[in-house]
């Protein structure tokens, strides 16, 4: 099943709508622990009066069953956080939207103890500091317990910034290309022991490996240039987690 829209503004009453589209998961596969790797900042500036606020991202968090408590970690200095913990019930979501800072620019961790998914998104370049770079774009995020070892992405062209976003665990190394990722390229994520690199890549075929199989990593690609913008995940694990669903 796919989710979407043919031209979301991101938040509300922001320019340069665009269509959004994500295949969804069935909640056999979801999980309960997920790395919130944000988008690349497109730009700082004085946004809420802040002279080093980044643009800001939007969240997505869905529910799948009755009383299941969602908790977010974040690092000191975000802006926009809806809550330290919450009581959900099935079908119940929460979108929020974030900004950062220079230090901070945004990543944060989501757990729970039952089942949830998670949605990230690029907003439009009519808000604070994007530069009038980006739009909306849409992009689920892989929950821990379906971390892949390695991934092969395509990063496409005719979009002038393009990134990977690679999240590890534990200071494994990382080969990008049979290249090791130098470790001052990734940032910690508050409350965990999660990593996470923004990396400028070229168009065309790229591997991302974890150089232990046995450590998974996440990887999302996503690119801009003005008013314009895609993201996808680079790929998931499969396995079965959850049987039974209310």
């Amino acid at each position: 099943m796919f989710s979407g829209h043919k031209c979301e503004n991101m938040p509300e009453g922001t320019g340069a709508c665009d269509h959004l589209e994500e295949q969804l998961p069935g909640m056999r596969f979801w999980g309960e622990t997920f790395v919130g790797a944000r988008m690349p900042v497109r730009g700082i500036g004085p946004l809420d009066e802040t002279p080093d606020a980044t643009d800001s991202v939007m969240w997505l968090i869905y529910a799948a069953q009755n009383s299941t408590t969602v908790s977010i970690t974040w690092a000191p200095g975000l802006i926009g956080i809806p809550f330290e913990s919450r009581l959900f019930n099935r079908g119940e979501s929460v979108l929020f939207e974030v900004t950062g800072s220079a230090d901070n620019p945004g990543d944060i961790f989501i757990s729970a103890d039952k089942p949830i998914a998670v949605f990230h998104f690029m907003t439009g370049s009519g808000g604070p500091n994007t530069e009038e770079l980006g739009d909306p774009s849409m992009v689920y995020i892989t929950p821990t317990e379906q971390y892949l070892s390695r991934y092969v992405v395509v990063m496409p062209e005719n979009w002038i910034n393009d990134f990977l976003v690679i999240t590890r665990k534990g200071g494994k190394p990382v080969l990008l290309d049979e290249v090791f990722i130098p470790n001052e390229y990734f940032s910690d994520v508050a409350g965990n022991d999660f990593q996470v690199a923004h990396i400028p890549i070229s168009d065309g075929i790229h591997t991302i490996e974890s150089v232990d199989p046995e450590s998974g990593i996440n990887v999302y690609a996503v690119g801009y240039d003005v008013a314009d913008s895609y993201a996808y995940p680079g790929g998931m694990g499969v396995k079965v987690i959850n049987i039974v669903v209310e």
